[in-house]
């Protein structure tokens, strides 16, 4: 029988790495403070006692090390990722909620490499979720924003109280997407995913705190500063 009303927490920690130019080591791998970076997310999720269960999805090459880190975790389920894309690595993960949760499930998704979250933030998705189909978490702009052409030329000037940065975690329904595990392309979030397939519109939850994505060495040293920062506070 499935288990009915959970709540369920995905971490994607399967990316490639490319942008950040470290040599042979994945960013969401990365010790910052002993720690490493998908672990600060992880953490969270567990100390925030929201879970009833948290899939982290990981590289093939590291999946048998993160599974011996934390076979003592039982809340935790360590599940490969897919080598195709994000997309497909969220699928995996699905495939298996699917079988053991019921339509009524919360899901919480999350990127490892937006490593500067709060409990605030979970809380927000999960509780917005009783209101909406779809939630994800964003956060203005506050640097001036313009588009440009195919040739990197000047296009024009875009309305900045209009345009909004999209941050993880974003939250849905297990009914939503149960029945879209079959679906190949890449997708840049679940937002993008359920408004192109079910034209589902996310609810929009203005976040408390700049959970920007760790992409390149600045965004890197920028959240060592952060944490060097919480130690001495």
């Amino acid at each position: 029988m499935k288990q009915k009303n959970k709540t369920v927490g995905v971490i994607l920690a399967s990316g490639s790495s490319r942008r950040l130019n470290l040599t042979k080591q994945l960013k969401q791998f990365y010790l910052v403070d002993n720690k490493m970076i998908y672990e600060y997310s992880l953490d969270l999720f567990l100390s925030s006692k929201l879970f009833n269960e948290i899939y982290l999805v990981v590289n093939q090459e590291y999946l048998e090390q993160i599974q011996a880190k934390h076979i003592n975790q039982k809340e935790v389920n360590v599940i490969q990722g897919s080598t195709i894309n994000r997309h497909a690595s969220f699928i995996n993960a699905i495939n298996k909620i699917k079988d053991k949760y019921d339509d009524d499930t919360k899901l919480i998704i999350h990127d490892s490499a937006r490593a500067n979250i709060n409990k605030e933030c979970l809380i927000d998705c999960i509780n917005e979720l009783d209101k909406s189909e779809v939630v994800t978490l964003y956060y203005d702009i506050s640097s001036t924003v313009i588009s440009i052409d195919e040739n990197n030329q000047f296009k024009n000037l875009l309305d900045r109280n209009k345009t909004k940065m999209i941050y993880t975690p974003q939250g849905t329904w297990l009914r939503n997407i149960k029945d879209l595990t079959n679906i190949n392309e890449d997708y840049l979030d679940l937002t993008h995913f359920l408004l192109k397939l079910k034209g589902i519109k996310p609810h929009l939850i203005r976040a408390n705190i700049d959970c920007f994505k760790i992409t390149t060495l600045d965004d890197l040293k920028r959240f060592e500063a952060l944490i060097k920062y919480k130690e001495n506070e």
